[in-house]
């Protein structure tokens, strides 16, 4: 499966800004909800030479069979659904989508699915391109009919399952087909990038919203209901 390197990058920029919230810890198992092709999962395992991976998608993709024969590492896929996955409570360190949610019936079902197989102390990543992104907007939901979430919509999804136990950031990053393996061209594409992500009145338009979740020990939830208790009676003292 060969790959350009304008997708490929699109892919790597997008996953520096998630492995840097997320992966600060050591984790051995990582499931991939709605792979797709599996691409995801190729890049990952030729970034990291020890760890078991799961893809999971609604259809079977003929390529997975060439990621798992090439990887580094250990890699499996499963046909299945993101609102029924069918797997253990606490399987996995990491949970991870990118684009996958917005299909599915009910978003918060999925997202309630994926906190479930994680472990204690581990983490879920939600990756979703933001609707009102002009790009995005013009190409993905005029054009593709594509219904992506805002970036208010986004946060109140995510907020609701993991409440204040979410990391929420945003990125900048496109696939432009024409520039296909012009190191130069992406070079300034990324220079642009950048800049944009650097002007926080640019924030809630930027291509995508990145959210890392954490699955809590006991006693982090304990703590947890303790300051939202104390929070709720300050709020109402006041």
């Amino acid at each position: 499966m060969q790959t350009d390197l304008n997708i490929l990058s699109y892919y790597m920029r997008i996953l520096k800004k998630t492995l840097r919230c997320a992966f600060t810890y050591e984790w051995s198992s990582l499931l991939d909800v709605g792979c797709g092709d599996g691409l995801f999962l190729k890049i990952l395992s030729s970034i990291y030479r020890a760890g078991f991976l799961v893809g999971l998608d609604i259809y079977f993709n003929p390529l997975w069979i060439k990621i798992k024969k090439h990887a580094a590492l250990t890699v499996d896929f499963v046909v299945g659904d993101a609102l029924h996955l069918p797997f253990r409570d606490e399987a996995f360190d990491i949970a991870f989508e990118k684009d996958a949610l917005h299909h599915v019936e009910d978003p918060l079902k999925a997202l309630k699915e994926m906190k479930r197989v994680v472990k204690c102390g581990g983490k879920t990543l939600i990756v979703e391109a933001n609707r009102y992104n002009p790009i995005m907007y013009i190409h993905m939901t005029l054009i593709r009919g594509h219904q992506h979430f805002s970036h208010n919509k986004f946060r109140e999804l995510v907020a609701e399952v993991f409440k204040r136990d979410v990391c929420i950031v945003s990125t900048e990053s496109h696939v432009l087909p024409f520039l296909k393996n012009s190191v130069f061209a992406l070079r300034i594409l990324y220079t642009l990038e950048d800049l944009l992500e650097n002007v926080r009145l640019f924030n809630i338009l930027l291509s995508y919203n990145i959210a890392v979740g954490k699955s809590l020990t006991r006693s982090e939830e304990h703590t947890s209901e303790l300051q939202s208790l104390a929070y709720l009676v300050c709020r109402l003292l006041l």
